[in-house]
């Protein structure tokens, strides 16, 4: 929702309106998405915006494509809400016109179970944080700010980098920091060579991955279901818990 709010007020410079609503849905009610059989959730976004070109519509979900002028966005925003919907069993859909605004629909599928109490832990706390440095890499603005505000709550001293060359230089530059914290898809360096880069500087380093995409590549590489690998959207305490297991790791050599 954050990210089709952003892309919505983006589209109106010059102001308008931004509108989310939601209603129920059968599968009936939709004849040009592919959904199995079941009741809906529809969560609309509404903007008043420039709206987007036809020819373009059909490519929005595609990793790093983005229409925007050069540093105004990385193209991964849309392709991860994509993964989100898809890995929630639902799908979106687009209806836009240039100059009459654009609309996002987005179809979850209602669950039938009845909601599963928390489990109440009356066990002390364990510590969630912690004061280690902590190299946050990531190249979505909006990401990287809420994540910075995650980990500095947690206790952490945070560096930011917008990409792997950047972590690295300020690995090089004498920046010493105890856990590296890096996005698997970024432009250019990923986040896998920028973990083998900055092992080879830095050798006690911990890694901890975090991707918004579900399983694609990150399966071939022994990532699927790793400890060192968290993936968004993912709760602070739920951070907490990677960042000191992941810290707390003892070496392999």
């Amino acid at each position: 929702m954050l990210n089709l709010c952003v892309n919505g007020r983006d589209a109106m410079p010059l102001g308008g309106s931004l509108t989310i609503s939601t209603r129920a849905a059968q599968t009936s009610d939709s004849t040009e998405l592919d959904l199995s059989r079941g009741q809906y959730v529809v969560l609309s976004i509404t903007d008043t915006g420039t709206g987007i070109a036809p020819e373009l519509v059909d490519r929005l979900f595609e990793p790093f494509f983005t229409s925007t002028e050069q540093g105004g966005g990385t193209g991964l925003g849309l392709a991860m809400v994509h993964g989100f919907i898809n890995q929630s069993g639902g799908q979106i859909s687009v209806h836009s016109k240039p100059g009459e605004g654009s609309t996002f629909l987005l179809y979850l599928p209602v669950s039938d179970q009845p909601p599963t109490p928390l489990p109440v832990d009356e066990k002390p706390s364990e510590k969630i944080g912690g004061n280690e440095w902590i190299l946050l890499v990531e190249d979505d603005h909006l990401v990287r700010s809420v994540a910075k505000h995650q980990l500095e709550s947690l206790g952490y001293q945070v560096i930011t980098a917008t990409d792997g060359q950047q972590a690295l230089d300020l690995l090089r530059e004498g920046n010493a920091v105890d856990l590296l914290f890096t996005d698997l898809r970024m432009p250019g360096m990923g986040g896998r060579q920028l973990a083998q880069l900055a092992s080879e500087q830095c050798p006690y380093l911990k890694i901890l991955f975090t991707t918004g995409f579900a399983g694609h590549d990150d399966e071939g590489d022994g990532l699927q279901d790793n400890t060192n690998l968290i993936r968004k959207p993912y709760h602070r305490a739920e951070l907490a818990q990677y960042l000191r297991r992941v810290l707390t790791q003892q070496d392999n050599t």
